[in-house]
This record gives structure tokens, sequence and C-alpha cells, in this order.
């Protein structure tokens, strides 16, 4: 059930006008068991361990090649991911999921290293695994354009924009690879 802005299908319904009142999405196919909001696209993990997502796709963040103009969504489209999902987190114009694998996989925006792919700039649609996740990941939540993973050792780490220095990596520097916080 989404409301508000109905813009570029961010909700998952066709409507026009902005819902006031939680609305039902298009068929997910699954119950969802957890829902992640991003900038202008919304994703759920569903009970059956797979990743729809719907809305704003400029940058492949609905893990679907965009088109151009950037597209919008409002129907919701299983991502493609190779191993089922046990969390899901949305950024700006990116997303990550957590995978029954224990690693974690982004795709979308990647202006600032946010997709941990020990790269900055292009954008990818397809899933791919965060560089510098060594060990068992438990946990991942996605901020604006940075991301950060709980170890089962208790360790943080964090990649993308850093400006604020909201990595915690005593520096001001992006990170295209997930970095130990500062203790």
């Amino acid at each position: 059930w989404c409301w508000g802005d109905v813009a570029d299908g961010r909700l998952g319904i066709t409507q026009e006008l902005n819902v006031m009142i939680p609305t039902a999405t298009a068929s997910l196919g699954s119950t969802a068991s957890e829902v992640a909001a991003g900038g202008a696209h919304t994703c759920a993990l569903l009970t059956n361990g797979s990743v729809t997502c719907f809305g704003y796709n400029d940058t492949g963040q609905l893990g679907q090649t965009p088109t151009q103009p950037a597209s919008s969504n409002s129907t919701p489209t299983e991502v493609a991911l190779v191993a089922t999902a046990t969390h899901v987190s949305a950024g700006k114009q990116f997303t990550c999921a957590l995978l029954s694998t224990a690693v974690v996989h982004c795709f979308g925006d990647n202006a600032s290293g946010q997709l941990g792919s020990d790269s900055f700039g292009a954008a990818r649609e397809t899933p791919g695994a965060v560089s510098g996740l060594t060990g068992t990941v438990v946990d991942v939540v996605a901020g604006t354009g940075h991301a950060c993973a709980v170890m089962s050792t208790g360790q943080v780490r964090c990649w993308g924009q850093n400006d604020q220095g909201q990595l915690g990596i005593k520096s001001k520097i992006n990170a295209s690879s997930a970095t130990a916080i500062a203790t």
C-alpha cells in the first residue's frame, strides 16, 4: 500500500492525482515482507525472496535498462538477482539488495561510487556485487548517495558519497568500494 506523490510511477499505481490515503499497488506477484522507498522509486522484498521495483528509472535503479528519455514504470517488475534476497534498501537513484548468500548487490546511479563497484560514474541496471565486503553481511542500508553494510563480526563498512563525512572514514573523499568505518 502506498500514498503520496504519484509522479513517475513511484507508488505502483496508474492514477494521475496524488494519493492521500493508502492505496494498493499493482500486483506484486507475492506478498511483500519489506518495502524500500528511494528518491522517486520503490522496491519490495517479497516473501519468496524476489525483489520487485517500480517508479522512475533514469539510471537503472529498478534493475531494468532505462529508455531515453528516462522512463517511469508504475508496473512492479522483478529484478534479476543471482540468488534470493533477504533485505532491500533504496537510495536516491540506486538500490541495494542483501542476498541469501550474504553478499550485497547494487544497481542504478554510480556517480559517487554508491554501487561499490570499484569505479565512479557509469550507472548499471544489472545488479552487481559490492567490492570490499569480505566476510558475511547481515544487513545493508542505503542513504541518498551512499550505503553501509553490517558484517557478522559487528564491523560496519560503507561506500559512495562522502562530502559530509557520512562514510565515517575520517575523510570527505568518496569511496567506490566498501571501507571500514573508523573506530
